[in-house]
């Protein structure tokens, strides 16, 4: 049985690549990688039938290992090569065809350091100058008002919704699988509208991405 948990880890590529067209018509490259002394294979999209070029992937992959995003086989060429290729893998726990145990599952790469701390925040002027009349013509014009304190003997708010009973996630590994599945930034919004009704994404709980994860799971396109 596996050792591996969720997490991240660095791994190498085991040699071994292949690039296939599947039964949906998408272009797929998957490559296998060694990972604390296991072997799991790492499969993404450069193409959809939906949606073209997987553009995500495709800088992910020309960040991670240098390809020139245009000779998919070149992951096939150099595969030896590619074995000193130290990288980031993300590993989610995914369930087998029988679904009675989990099993550990790459769902996407990295820089060596990839994940770590966010990104320098930019010139707050300039952005503020460039984008603050945008964002007041969506909003009506006014300026938002700092929150009021709650009135006196105002009664407490609902309690909150029951998170629901699925593995956490989050946006991005619900994106990554989402394009895996053929999906496009046309149909994303409605998938996590369908999927975690009446709260906008950028308020979800990891339990909440888990639920959107869930639904594309068991449904497919289009949804």
């Amino acid at each position: 049985m596996s050792q591996l948990t969720a997490g991240t880890y660095m791994a190498t590529p085991t040699g071994e690549a292949s690039v296939y067209e599947n039964e949906k018509g998408n272009l797929i490259l998957c490559m296998e990688f060694h990972c604390e002394g296991e072997a799991l294979r790492y499969y993404t999209a450069l193409y959809t039938a939906n949606d073209g070029v997987n553009t995500r992937a495709v800088e992910t992959l020309k960040a991670v290992f240098g390809w020139d995003g245009i000779d998919f086989f070149w992951f096939v060429d150099h595969a030896a090569e590619l074995q000193a290729r130290e990288v980031e893998v993300v590993i989610e726990m995914r369930p087998g065809r029988e679904g009675d145990r989990l099993f550990p599952s790459i769902r996407y790469l990295n820089e060596p350091g990839g994940s770590g701390g966010l990104p320098e925040a930019g010139d707050r002027n300039a952005l503020l100058a460039k984008y603050s009349a945008k964002f007041r013509a969506v909003a009506g014009g006014t300026p938002s008002a700092p929150p009021k304190p709650p009135a006196a003997n105002t009664p407490p708010p609902p309690p909150a919704p029951p998170e629901p009973d699925v593995e956490p996630s989050d946006q991005m590994t619900v994106w990554q699988r989402h394009c895996e599945l053929g999906g496009t930034e046309k149909d994303w919004f409605g998938v996590l509208t369908k999927a975690v009704p009446g709260v906008d994404q950028g308020d979800f709980t990891p339990a909440q991405w888990g639920q959107a994860l869930a639904y594309i799971e068991e449904n497919t396109l289009p949804y």
